[in-house]
């Protein structure tokens, strides 16, 4: 699995993703991490339609923000089903 990432993390507007890493251990992962990062390859690590190159991987989360309901949030099994066979 492949994943780009940049020092330093907060700012929504930032397109630059310089570093790349195969993530291969729990430490790639961790140094990916400590930044904001994103699946795959841009090519001159600029995050873009038209820069992009490959990914590998596919990142889900359980985005619940503004949900109040409790029956209505999502939760991993929502993903994992939506998604059979992968």
């Amino acid at each position: 699995m492949k994943i780009s990432y940049r020092n330093g993390s907060g700012n929504a507007k930032i397109t630059s993703y310089p570093h790349q890493i195969e993530i291969k251990s729990e430490d790639d992962l961790r140094t990916a991490a400590q930044g904001d990062h994103v699946c795959g390859t841009f090519a001159n690590g600029k995050r873009g339609i038209r820069a992009f190159q490959e990914c590998d991987c596919i990142m889900m989360d359980c985005d619940n923000n503004g949900i109040e309901d409790a029956l209505e949030m999502q939760v991993p099994a929502d993903v994992q089903e939506a998604f059979p066979g992968v």
